[in-house]
């Protein structure tokens, strides 16, 4: 299987993206703005035009914060989650 970091760099950035991620505390971390991020990283590493994430709690799972790799992906990811 090949590797999901098939460019140079592409590592450097998905290993910053975990630092990032492992040093903010849950009181802390803005979700919204993190998942963007999560987006963000991930378009460029898994070699996609575009990258949407969702996230939902047990109280409503489905109306959580939606984030895109950009204002496309994020417009697609709400139009989806809306339906």
């Amino acid at each position: 299987m090949r590797s999901p970091f098939h460019r140079a760099g592409e590592k450097t950035m998905f290993d910053a993206l975990l630092l990032r991620l492992g040093r903010a505390t849950a009181a802390t971390l803005d979700v919204p703005a993190a998942l963007a991020d999560v987006c963000r990283t991930l378009q460029p590493v898994l070699g996609v035009r575009g990258v949407v994430v969702a996230a939902g709690g047990p109280a409503d799972p489905v109306l959580g914060p939606v984030a895109g790799s950009d204002d496309t992906a994020a417009w697609i990811g709400r139009v989806q989650r809306d339906a």
